[in-house]
């Protein structure tokens, strides 16, 4: 696997997939996991958001999949484009939103025990 930062190693369990093309959904299995485990919403990060981000939201989108584009976790080549492709993205086939609200989403509202959360 090429060097991913300690934080986003896969843990035990997790599926991996190696995209050979521009989206994550060409030539991998992600549309069959998705549809197997009954999801329809996609959290994307990684690099570049011009060219494969992009069109891993717009391909979602063409299955009737939301998507998620976390904008602090995504790069480009310079702040402009990287600003273009966010923009594009929100005006077309995503949510952008920031690493903090996708964690906040993902903690949910209960405890590992079951439970309620306190603010």
């Amino acid at each position: 696997m090429d060097a991913v930062v300690d934080v986003v190693q896969p843990q035990v369990g997790d599926t991996v997939l190696t995209a050979k093309r521009s989206s994550s959904f060409a030539g991998t299995q992600l549309p069959f996991i998705l549809r197997r485990l009954g999801r329809d919403q996609l959290v994307v990060v990684g690099a570049t958001a011009g060219t494969e981000v992009l069109r891993t939201a717009a391909d979602a989108w063409t299955r009737d999949i939301e998507s998620f584009v976390v904008s602090d976790a995504v790069v480009d080549r310079t702040a402009g484009d990287h600003a273009t492709a966010l923009r594009w993205l929100a005006t077309t086939c995503a949510s952008v939103v920031a690493t903090d609200s996708v964690l906040e989403a993902f903690r949910g509202p209960y405890t590992a025990a079951g439970t309620p959360r306190r603010n």
